[in-house]
């Protein structure tokens, strides 16, 4: 879930993904299936786990170190770039 959310997939497709039940009242009246939703949101997580399987570039750009968090001991520093949203 953590994963699909930051690809840029919303929480309530996610959410009707997991099959998470809603409580209040927007769960009474809101009765769309989002179905094209969900379909749209899964072949995107299937291109992303391809190009994980299939070794494509990925997109962590290393930047510079430094010590890591109250240890002394270098870190990496990492930028994730998010993909288009077309």
């Amino acid at each position: 879930a953590s994963h699909m959310t930051g690809m840029g997939i919303s929480r309530l497709v996610v959410a009707k993904i997991l099959n998470h039940v809603e409580s209040g009242i927007t769960a009474v009246y809101d009765r769309h299936s989002y179905d094209a939703e969900k379909r749209q949101a899964l072949n995107a997580w299937g291109r992303k786990i391809q190009s994980i399987l299939h070794g494509e570039p990925n997109d962590v750009v290393p930047l510079q170190s430094r010590p890591g968090p109250g240890i002394g001991r270098p870190g990496i520093i990492a930028q994730r770039t998010l993909p288009d949203a077309g």
